[in-house]
């Protein structure tokens, strides 16, 4: 996602966290081998769909980069030195 090429995947595992059918990638059923052929030719043919991905992909990518890890990280972090412990309260 992070070189600007449109992306072409199966439907398994995290990867649905991050990769959205149509609008940052093409998802296609693990098992739909039949289905890969016809969706490299249409984003061989449609420009507007290979751009569309890419620049998506390009964006969606940057909400996983190692500085946006970090920065929700530190931001958890932060949240939790906020937290009072109520003394009282059962553990």
């Amino acid at each position: 996602m992070t070189s600007g090429a449109a992306v072409l995947t199966t439907d398994c595992g995290g990867i649905r966290d991050y990769v959205k059918d149509g609008e940052n990638a093409i998802v296609l059923a693990r098992d739909d081998i039949s289905a890969i052929p016809k969706k490299i030719e249409m984003l061989m043919h449609d420009a507007e769909l290979r751009s569309r991905l890419s620049e998506n992909a390009l964006e969606a990518a940057k909400l996983f980069s190692w500085e946006s890890t970090i920065d929700q990280i530190e931001e958890y972090y932060r949240e939790i030195a906020r937290y009072e412990v109520d003394a009282n309260a059962a553990l």
